[in-house]
């Protein structure tokens, strides 16, 4: 936020001394790049630090602190309430459930996050709890399925591979066989030749 004064380098200011643990008079030091007090120069310990608002003008020697609290999103109804499921780390939720824990009460999902983790807003504060993981469990069973595809591809395809040489050796069998019968059948016509042969000769 600019500042609503215009502040100067060198300028002498009140303010809390984090050393002496008053206000003193310092001097600015350094601004910031919106033009608000940096660091400042104690004149009595000489001690340089973070700039602090005196406490007689207000102000509490510290810098406030933002906190982040969602009340209530967690606002529940009582029709909300009479549904309310206790909370167990393994529990399966979704945005807008409503949950009972055993220490802060009656609390909304606002936010599942990764990691089997989900926000949820009670009363008084913002939570981070634990729920089971359903992306990664179903993560997990897509690549079981995946891999159980593969395997089963692998091995239709051995089997057809078997299946064809099966078809192979079957078909080599038959040339064997009818290369047998035609060397019989030559036979059979040698020995035909030479019967009438041998009549011509009678």
């Amino acid at each position: 936020m600019p500042a609503k004064k215009k502040y100067k380098v060198g300028l002498e200011i009140e303010a809390w001394c984090t050393k002496c643990k008053v206000d003193r008079i310092h001097v600015i030091e350094t601004l910031k790049s919106d033009g608000n007090i940096n660091r400042v120069l104690c004149r009595t310990c000489e001690s340089i630090h973070l700039f602090r608002r005196p406490k007689g003008e207000g102000g509490t020697g510290k810098a406030k602190k933002t906190t982040r609290r969602k009340k209530a999103e967690s606002i529940v109804t009582e029709a909300e309430a009479a549904k309310a499921k206790d909370y167990a780390m393994d529990g399966e939720y979704a945005v807008g459930d409503v949950l009972k824990h055993a220490k802060f009460g009656l609390g909304k999902v606002t936010a599942l996050k990764p990691g089997g983790k989900m926000e949820v807003s009670f009363d008084d504060s913002v939570r981070i709890l634990l729920r089971k993981d359903t992306g990664s469990l179903m993560l997990k069973r897509g690549r079981a399925a995946a891999a159980a595809r593969t395997a089963a591809a692998l091995a239709k395809e051995e089997s057809s591979k078997d299946e064809e040489e099966d078809d192979e050796a079957d078909d080599s069998d038959d040339g064997d066989d009818a290369d047998d019968d035609a060397g019989d059948d030559a036979a059979v016509v040698d020995d035909a030749d030479g019967d009438d042969g041998d009549d011509e000769e009678e």
